[in-house]
């Protein structure tokens, strides 16, 4: 447990350096660039061992930027390639993109434009695959630099204002500083000194609070130019010999070289010509040690050598490609073979099982429609048993009632055969009672088919029986219709009066309603009937499960004319709308025709 313990706290010791190396390797490469490049590779030795892909790609990349920086291209370029194999094995598009852009600035110190572009591509395509906006705008920057560079002054500055809003949104200090300077350049090259200065300004302040001893170098080094361009010698001199002091510091013999020229052309002006030679020699040094032949040379050998492995491994690679295609092939076809075979017999079976599937369903549908039907007959049953109780005790207690009275009155009249005067009385309090007795055949009648809905239609026989309704004083009832112009068949006539008579009944039952109105509104292909009262509302669950014959008589006449209901109701609330939709063209077809449909 204690060697355990101990090789995870080395681990966890070689993890911290690496980490701190790869996070301070500008501050190391400022104060030391010896041991910033002894502790680099360090970094990448420690991730090789441990298995760290992207560390140790990053560790390859920073020791890159130091010889980049340093002027020895060939270092740099050989470590950014091997760099570029891993970040490309992880699919670290972060570290593709970095990598390229920093590639791209060796190309284009050397003069190849059109490598430098090449690897700006490259960088760019990976920076949008990250989604990473400050890559992107270090991409954009080295375009407008090298567009810059090549006198397109107008169209870098576009790209120059694209770096500005990335760096603006991600509020980046550092790019902010760099595209600053860049814009100071570019107003340079317009002429526009006022403007150059003012964006040297802002850049130096936000570099200075930075530390940035490199970015400060650039930018004493522009301010030197715009001092030569106003033919101030003396003050440019001086801003070219800090701009080298720092570069000096910074260890970038790019911008040293660039300040010996300028320093040569300063002195050449002021007509002191020891200095102007002394720095012109200084200048050819820097720029032999940067552009001497051989470098330039190793470089393309070392591009070459480059894309040859690569192109070589690429045909190692598609060869070892091609005969594991042809295995493939071969197992694929007889896995196809197989699957060929497989898929006929799925095919087979799932139609069985739909043939299988589609009877049994057709089975349950008869099924059903044998239980809609019993359930039907059995509601017109129940529904034809009702009414005939309903007439026994209307008979029973009404007429029987009745017409025992007039049996006594008959035999009274017998007894008083002697007595005009309760003869009389008698004959009258007859006559009463057959009148009683008419009325409740009547009633009694209008109850079984109501003569006015055969003679009339269906309005009349509604308006009739809200004419019985409000004889109570008790409910108000009416009948409304809109735009019907002639009577249904007798099927729908007679199915709609029934479930409206069952409605309006359940309404003066149980709603307690003092007001009912029932309304005909006819459209271009549907008749909507409505009845709204002023009742206690109701469960609706309740009423559709309700073991009555009130429902199921309701729902049995209704499906006989495919008719639709829909009800607004709700218990503790007052108002209840039965809602009815009918077929227009169904409802007027003659009876013949709607009882076959």
């Amino acid at each position: 447990m204690a060697v355990v313990q101990t090789e995870q706290a080395g681990a966890n010791r070689e993890v911290h350096l690496v980490d701190s190396i790869l996070t301070n390797f500008y501050a190391l490469y400022s104060a030391n660039f010896d041991n910033a490049i002894r502790l680099m590779e360090v970094a990448q030795q420690l991730s090789l061992k441990n298995g760290w892909q992207e560390k140790e790609a990053n560790a390859l990349m920073y020791f890159g930027i130091a010889h980049s920086l340093r002027g020895n291209y060939e270092k740099a370029l050989k470590s950014y390639f091997s760099a570029s194999e891993i970040f490309q094995k992880i699919s670290d598009f972060n570290g593709i993109a970095r990598l390229y852009n920093e590639i791209s600035v060796i190309y284009r110190h050397q003069g190849h434009m059109q490598r430098a572009y090449a690897a700006l591509d490259k960088a760019e395509a990976a920076a949008l695959a990250a989604n990473n906006l400050e890559q992107l705008g270090t991409n954009y920057g080295m375009r407008g630099n090298i567009l810059s560079k090549k006198g397109d002054i107008d169209s870098a500055q576009v790209y120059f204002q694209k770096v500005m809003d990335i760096r603006v949104e991600l509020s980046d200090s550092v790019g902010l500083g760099y595209v600053l300077l860049d814009f100071a350049n570019y107003h340079f090259a317009k002429g526009n000194l006022e403007m150059s200065d003012l964006y040297i300004k802002q850049s130096t302040d936000i570099r200075v609070k930075l530390d940035d001893i490199q970015g400060v170098a650039e930018n004493e080094h522009l301010i030197g130019k715009n001092f030569f361009s106003l033919q101030q010698y003396s003050t440019a001199i001086d801003h070219f010999l800090k701009s080298n002091e720092l570069a000096n510091r910074a260890g970038y013999p790019w911008l040293i070289r660039q300040n010996y020229d300028w320093l040569q052309l300063c002195y050449a002006k002021l007509k002191n010509y020891e200095a102007a030679y002394f720095n012109e020699l200084k200048y050819r040094e820097f720029n032999d040690s940067l552009f001497n032949i051989n470098k330039t040379t190793a470089i393309e050998e070392l591009q070459t050598k480059y894309e040859t492995e690569k192109k070589d491994q690429q045909i190692t690679l598609l060869d070892q490609e091609n005969k594991l295609q042809q295995a493939t092939n071969q197992r694929n076809r007889s896995i196809i073979t197989t699957l060929f075979i497989g898929v006929l017999l799925l095919i087979l079976v799932f139609y069985l099982w739909r043939v299988r599937i589609h009877i049994r369903q057709q089975e349950v549908l008869n099924e059903q429609k044998m239980r809609l039907r019993e359930a039907q007959i059995h509601a017109v049953i129940n529904s034809e048993e009702k009414e005939r109780k309903r007439f026994a005790s209307d008979l029973h207690d009404s007429m029987g009632q009745l017409v025992s009275a007039l049996t006594m009155n008959i035999q009274g009249l017998k007894d008083a055969s002697n007595d005009k005067m309760v003869r009389s009385e008698i004959v009258d309090n007859s006559t009463t009672l057959l009148n009683d007795i008419q009325h409740e055949i009547r009633n009694i009648a209008f109850n079984l088919m109501p003569l006015v809905l055969s003679n009339e239609g269906l309005i009349p026989a509604l308006q009739e029986l809200s004419a019985r309704i409000n004889k109570s004083n008790r409910v108000k009832a009416d009948v409304q219709s809109f735009g019907l112009k002639e009577r249904f068949n007798e099927v729908f006539e007679i199915s709609l009066y029934r479930i409206l008579q069952e409605w309006i009944s359940n309404v003066l039952k149980y709603a307690a309603a003092t007001e009912i109105l029932i309304q005909f509104t006819e459209h271009d292909n549907e008749v909507i009937i409505t009845v709204e009262d002023n009742g206690e509302g109701f469960d609706l669950q309740s009423f559709e499960h309700s073991k009555g014959n009130g429902w199921r008589n309701i729902n049995t006449r209704l499906n006989l004319i495919h008719g639709t209901m829909d009800i607004d109701s709700q218990k503790g609330r007052k108002n209840t709308t039965l809602t009815l939709t009918i077929d227009k063209i169904q409802a007027y077809k003659p009876v013949s025709v709607a009882l076959n449909t």
